[in-house]
């Protein structure tokens, strides 16, 4: 995907194969490189939030906190690239994105939600009998 307003040429350095270290298929090198450019990426956006460094400790076994942190970033770099594919439409394109399930499948997650439980804000406005507060854990009976 190329943004047509940029016409400036990104050059990467030859990394080759002289790290010792891979996470995720890729070399940590080209890791600490991929976070360098989201970050210009961010910065050019005006976003004040950079990506951190790479995770010592798997998703499972970090704090909360630690979590929310990594949250709040993510949150950041996914509205601002949004807001460069789609200006002034970002929510659609996120809406879209969601509906799609293209992230889902591009991530390997298999997630076997019943995505009638992800709708209650429109259960609640709908004025399904069953759907005001403190029933939610029996709108399964929607359906």
């Amino acid at each position: 995907m190329a943004v047509e307003d940029d016409k400036s040429v990104v050059e990467f350095p030859d990394l080759g194969s002289s790290s010792s270290e891979s996470h995720g298929g890729c070399s940590s090198d080209l890791q600490g490189l991929r976070r360098e450019k989201l970050n210009q990426f961010l910065t050019v956006c005006g976003k004040e939030e950079r990506v951190p460094g790479q995770p010592k400790k798997h998703w499972e076994k970090r704090s909360h906190q630690r979590k929310n942190v990594y949250v709040t970033r993510a949150t950041t770099a996914i509205v601002a690239a949004l807001e460069v594919i789609t200006p002034g439409d970002a929510g659609h394109l996120w809406t879209a994105v969601q509906s799609s399930r293209g992230v889902e499948t591009a991530l390997g997650i298999d997630d076997n939600i019943d995505r009638k439980y992800l709708d209650i804000p429109t259960c609640y406005k709908s004025g399904h009998p069953q759907a005001g507060p403190g029933n939610y854990g029996r709108l399964g009976s929607l359906s």
